[in-house]
């Protein structure tokens, strides 16, 4: 009924209408339970991480990484509703970096149930990770490797300008607080 017309949508010409058909689906589902869409309504709004128009696939992002933290399953991810969540999550975004801060922001905690333990969020990836369908594909992996790199050279940088800093040793500098 209307989430069938609802789900329509997510195919319009309009980028703008594919963006509110995916957040009011996907809100929905985080509102009320996931179980107010069928699977195929879920899975065609998941489908739009793939859009032409980064506003609609950071919408999905959003929409897909708030339905999995209030409704996804900590204790039992194998047998969850949304398991396939952080899998179709990942697959979508690492062909495109253009999404990098909210990549590593679904990485680091974002896209697991809330009041996840690190235990519990590691087994939710490895987990997520295992249902993408023959796995991460070379240039996911590729992808992934080169965001996980960029991270490593920024810490490295930050690290060395802060040792050359002179207000980064000991806080000894004029005007800092263990100045004398």
């Amino acid at each position: 009924a209307v989430t069938e017309r609802m789900a329509e949508r997510l195919l319009d010409t309009n980028d703008a209408v594919r963006e509110a058909a995916t957040n009011a689906l996907l809100g929905a589902a985080t509102t009320a339970g996931a179980g107010v869409l069928t699977k195929e309504a879920l899975e065609a709004a998941a489908a739009r991480l793939s859009d032409k128009k980064v506003t609609v696939r950071r919408a999905a992002l959003n929409a897909l990484a708030a339905l999995y933290r209030t409704q996804g399953s900590v204790s039992a991810p194998q047998h969850d509703r949304l398991g396939w969540v952080p899998g179709k999550v990942l697959q979508g975004l690492l062909p495109s970096l253009e999404l990098v801060r909210e990549t590593e922001e679904l990485l680091a905690a974002g896209l697991t149930p809330a009041g996840a333990s690190a235990e519990e969020r590691a087994a939710c990836w490895a987990f997520a990770l295992a249902k993408v369908p023959s796995g991460l594909a070379s240039k996911e992996v590729t992808a992934l490797t080169t965001l996980l790199a960029r991270k490593a050279e920024g810490r490295t940088a930050l690290v060395a300008f802060l040792s050359s800093n002179p207000a980064g040793r000991g806080n000894k500098a004029e005007g800092g607080p263990d100045s004398e």
